[in-house]
Parts: C-alpha cells; structure tokens; sequence
C-alpha cells in the first residue's frame, strides 16, 4: 500500500478527532485540544490502532469518543482501497498554544518506514511532513519540493550536551555503535538478562524514532566528545508493569547504560543530570522514577548520587525492581548541591 493513502487516512482520522465532530464514530462535541491544554505536559497523545489515549489527562467522554475511533477504523481504510494492517502504528499528538491547535501524526507502515506529518489549525492545514530519512516536504506554488533538514530527525527530538558528552536521539546512523554495546552479556546482565541481537537494536531505534515524534521525550545515545564514539545511552520516558511500550499512565522513569569499557568514569551520573534537567525543566515532571535490579549496586548508587530516595521493591517491566524517586523541588534542591 501506497505510504501517501496511509498518510491521507492518518490525516482525516486524526482530524476527525481533532475537530470535535465525529461523523465517523457519530460523536460530538469533543474538545481534545481543550483537554490536552489541561493536561500537565500540555499534549494528549493517541494510539488509533489500539484506541486509547497513551499520554495526557482525558476525560471518561474523550476516552470512549477515542474508544470508538480503533473500531471507524478498518471502515475508513476500505474506502480507501486499504487495510488496517498496512498499519504497523499510526498515533496523533494534539497540543494547543495560545494561538493555534496543533496535530502531529505518525504514521509507521508493515515494512518499518516512519512518516511524521504535522498539522495546524481546524480543519488540521499541512505544515510540513518529515519522512523516514529526517527529510521535510514543503509545499511551494503548487509544488512539492523537497528540503533536506540538517538535523534529519523529527523537530521535537531535543539534543542535550553535557562537559564530555553528546545527547543524541537516536538515529539510524548509531546501529553498529549501539548494538556493539548490547550486544555485550555483561551491559544487559540487569536489563534483559541476554545479549541483545542487530535486529532487534534495529528495531528499537525505529520504535524510538517514533516515539520521540509522539512523545517528545525517549532514548539518547551518549557521544563521548572527544572521540566521537558511541559510550552508552540513556531515556526519559514512560514506565510500563509489562507489554513493550510505556504506558501511559505510568510514572516518568530516567534510565541508563554505559559501554562496558567505560564503566567507572562517572558517565552514568554525568548524562542523567542533563536527563533529569531536561524531564524537569522541559517536561515539568512532578515526580521521577528510577529503577534497576536489587542486585545492580552500580546504578543503585548512580541514584542515590542523584539525590533520589528509595521506595522499596515494586513490579515493573513484569520483575520485581528497587525503585527509587526524586520529586521537582528535591531535584532542584539536590542540583544545587552538585558540582
């Protein structure tokens, strides 16, 4: 299937929503850009495969109106000569500033590819589409030309940079550098338990990628700047009790790992200030989560650095894990403890 049908039916489900008058679900009077503007990071965010809202404060109205979508769907697809599984995800960002309504639209097909596609005002008007190569389309008299962004990932991916460090959201381009460091039994000794294989690094940089055009916030690889090489990586995002998405409604987590050459430098704790940073003053988290197996004194010891306090055990990732938390002002506390 034609990436373009999938984009035009993205667009018209997601504007569907975001106009407030459902015909496809026969539902009126929804308000998801009033409703996201409430919500404490100012976004909703919606999985339209599976018909729920993965991020932000939604009402019992606006979560059956959502409900109502994943089942429009296949309908909507057919009338475009589709199938809903041409859809690998296809989720939706509403956000709402002073002035304009905004829709960002991910639309990810069978093989893999990403499209993000934003939208403004209502009904949702095309700003710019970024493709799977960090490429954005612009239309200009008439023309679809096409311009080549020098950051090539989505705009709301954020790089952070620390005294040694690069921040980078992932990018395919850090395959060999990342799967070199997972592929390690020792790095994933805690995490998985196992080495992690290409394919499945592959995979993860392609979900990430996602979801940095849905959430704003994910996994960084760490750039050591003096060599320029590939040091660790670490995330803000989404804790989950199990499955393999965060989810929603689950506390914001920092996280890490280190080359395991480069194990007591102080890599860790240097990356998760700037992360920690980032979740507080961009995110305006109230509370972070951290947390690790019990017998992982490492990080246990990297978050008790970062000045968090430790809750006890509690299942996450379906294990039992340490969990440790830092709330707003106690960040900001610590931070200016720190050298």
């Amino acid at each position: 299937m034609k990436i373009g049908t999938l984009r035009a039916i993205a667009h018209n489900i997601a504007d569907s929503l975001g106009s407030g008058v459902g015909m496809l679900i026969g539902v009126y009077g929804m308000n998801v850009f009033g409703e996201a503007r409430k919500s404490p990071r100012g976004t909703i965010c919606v999985d339209f495969l599976m018909g729920k809202a993965t991020s932000g404060r939604v009402s019992p109205g606006l979560a059956a109106a959502i409900a109502k979508y994943r089942f429009a769907l296949p309908t909507l697809c057919a009338k475009h000569g589709a199938s809903i599984e041409d859809f690998k995800s296809l989720m939706a960002r509403y956000s709402l500033g002073t002035s304009e309504r905004r829709i960002v639209v991910t639309v990810r097909n069978r093989i893999g590819r990403t499209y993000v596609d934003e939208y403004i005002g209502t009904p949702a008007r095309h700003l710019k589409v970024t493709d799977s190569l960090g490429r954005v389309r612009t239309k200009r008299g008439g023309v679809l030309r096409l311009q080549i962004v020098a950051s090539r990932r989505p705009s709301v991916a954020v790089e952070l940079e620390t005294k040694r460090l690069f921040l980078v959201p992932y990018r395919d381009e850090h395959l060999s550098g990342l799967s070199a460091m997972n592929s390690d039994p020792e790095v994933m000794r805690y995490m998985s338990g196992r080495p992690e294989t290409l394919s499945e690094t592959r995979t993860m940089i392609e979900r990430v990628k996602a979801r940095w055009a849905i959430w704003g916030y994910s996994w960084w690889t760490f750039i050591e700047r003096q060599s320029g090489e590939i040091v660790g990586a670490g995330c803000i995002q989404n804790l989950r009790r199990d499955g393999t998405e965060p989810e929603a409604n689950c506390p914001l987590e920092i996280g890490w790992r280190v080359r395991r050459d480069k194990w007591g430098q102080g890599i860790a704790t240097e990356a998760a200030r700037a992360m920690a940073d980032f979740a507080f003053a961009r995110l305006h988290a109230e509370t972070l989560y951290a947390v690790c197996d019990p017998e992982n004194g490492a990080s246990s010891s990297v978050m008790l650095k970062l000045g968090m306090r430790y809750r006890g055990l509690d299942v996450w990732y379906a294990r039992q894990l340490a969990t440790y938390e830092i709330t707003a002002d106690a960040w900001r506390n610590a931070r200016a403890n720190m050298v």
